[in-house]
């Protein structure tokens, strides 16, 4: 993936969306690496006319209570398509890793990879105890779930903008396990841990916070104090930032 980022291809790609760029006073994204990208493909031509502007997170998330008790099996969640870019195979090797233990991974979404991975997981762990919960259309069904788990395990890598479920999880209060640095949105280094994009290192930093469940509580409280900054009043405070910086003074 280094390869393809680093590729010719890449850089014209980042060129043609500079030049697009050029022709409007502001521009926006929920992610910095793309504005610092597009600044790189001009040379930081545009860099004062970038924004970064995260989408907000539907407040259904931070309303969202846990009704499991604390000292129930410890659980893991993986949401979102089923589809190999968001490589969730690589989350259920890391988990069939853990050793016996009071813990489980839920698997919330479906995609084309879905029959793939339930056998993949079969085949791993015939003790079931991972469970796909198949695609929720409501959003608070969705909540619930986030809300319930102890740990938000997301192994896309170089493939999401901002990543939505992040800042979900945040406002659900769980800690995160996550691969990409290029995602910032409802991470930092007080409820996450950012590993490699590897089974193995998923599996470590399962083991860590299986281990350490004062580290898994303090990321779960630092999450929910991210919630002021994913809110959709936020995504539209800097909107209007950002109208206001190009309208006549």
């Amino acid at each position: 993936l280094a390869s393809v980022e680093d590729s010719r291809l890449a850089k014209y790609d980042w060129r043609a969306v500079a030049k697009l760029a050029r022709y409007v006073d502001a521009f926006t994204s929920p992610a910095p690496y793309v504005i610092d990208n597009i600044n790189d493909a001009t040379h930081n031509e545009m860099e004062k006319r970038g924004f970064v502007v995260p989408n907000g997170v539907n407040d259904v998330f931070a309303r969202a209570e846990r009704i499991r008790d604390s000292t129930d099996t410890l659980r893991f969640l993986s949401c979102g398509r089923l589809d190999p870019e968001k490589r969730v195979d690589i989350i259920i090797k890391a988990f069939a890793a853990l050793p016996e233990a009071d813990v489980e991974l839920y698997i919330l979404g479906s995609g084309t990879e879905e029959a793939n991975l339930k056998r993949l997981a079969h085949d791993l762990h015939p003790k079931n105890r991972i469970e796909f919960l198949g695609h929720y259309e409501d959003h608070e069904r969705v909540a619930n779930e986030f809300a319930n788990s102890d740990v938000f395990v997301f192994s896309s890598y170089r493939f999401d903008t901002q990543g939505m479920v992040l800042g979900e999880a945040a406002s659900a209060g769980a800690a995160i396990i996550y691969c990409d640095d290029r995602l910032t949105i409802g991470v930092d280094s007080h409820n996450s841990l950012l590993v490699n994009n590897s089974a193995t290192a998923f599996t470590a930093a399962m083991r860590r916070l299986m281990a350490d469940r004062d580290l898994l509580q303090r990321m779960q409280h630092a999450s929910k104090l991210l919630i002021p900054q994913l809110t959709a009043d936020e995504m539209c405070t800097k909107f209007l930032h950002v109208y206001r910086s190009v309208l006549p003074k």
